[in-house]
């Protein structure tokens, strides 16, 4: 379908008084632009120049078509001329709230339609458009941002584990050089070589936790049988004494 739009005509049905004649103008041109290219409508909207010296003018906006008609032609005559030359009328809707102009375009066997009907079915048609490209999530459904960031978070977890395995198999039975270069170096903050050192007594403890559930699954020991309770710091001197006596 095309549109063959009388452009004062549908300017004036939606010009309030004192608004500037140019600048609304220009402000429906701008809006027609949008709505015909999201719609993918092809419309002309043509202005009367007819007072004006000049040869008229035809500017294109992707799907719409502006015009402004030469020196001493009326709107009306290039519409009715424009219809008259189309190959197929039928096919072509005229905009206009003008009787005698859709009287003259309907004898061309185009069809015609009122300023208003126009306006309504051009604001109908682009919110049902809207609708239709945003389109709800499923309860329980996972958008494609949130399925990204599940992967990266699964990527990084595996690169992780997979460093952390290389590292224990070429090292065996040595600490982390990460963690190792960050208590040799001077440098670094108390509080980080402080996590650093936690993170050790930390893994130790549970490594002697976990061999000492271990044996007691294969063997009950008695009461009188127990280790003494060592302290947390106990534990402590027990795994940095050595290193500070070497040191000194």
């Amino acid at each position: 379908m095309y549109y063959l739009i009388d452009g004062y005509n549908l300017l004036f049905f939606q010009l309030q008084p004192g608004e500037n004649l140019q600048k609304q103008r220009d402000l429906l041109i701008e809006k027609l632009a949008k709505y015909a290219e999201r719609l993918k409508w092809n419309v002309m909207i043509v202005f009367d120049s007819q007072y004006q010296c000049t040869e008229g003018s035809l500017n294109h906006f992707k799907n719409l078509i502006v015009c402004f008609t030469r020196y001493n032609e009326t709107a009306d005559e290039f519409i009715v001329n424009k219809v008259r030359h189309e190959k197929k009328p039928s096919q072509v809707t005229v905009v206009t709230s003008d009787q005698k102009l859709s009287w003259y375009c309907r004898i061309e066997s185009a069809q015609t339609m009122s300023v208003r009907e126009f306006t309504n079915q051009l604001s109908r048609q682009y919110k049902n458009k809207q609708k239709a490209e945003i389109k709800p999530l499923k309860k329980g459904s996972v958008s494609t941002l949130q399925k990204r960031t599940i992967d990266r978070t699964r990527e990084n977890a595996k690169k992780e584990a997979q460093e952390k395995e290389n590292n224990e198999r070429e090292n065996p039975g040595k600490e982390n050089p990460k963690r190792e270069n960050l208590l040799k170096n001077p440098k670094n903050s108390v509080e980080s070589c402080f996590q650093a050192y936690l993170k050790i007594f930390e893994e130790n403890s549970h490594c002697e936790i976990s061999q000492k559930g271990s044996k007691g699954l294969s063997q009950k020991l008695q009461k009188d049988d127990l280790p003494p309770i060592e302290s947390d710091f106990q534990r402590w001197l027990r795994i940095f004494g050595s290193g500070k006596e070497d040191e000194e």
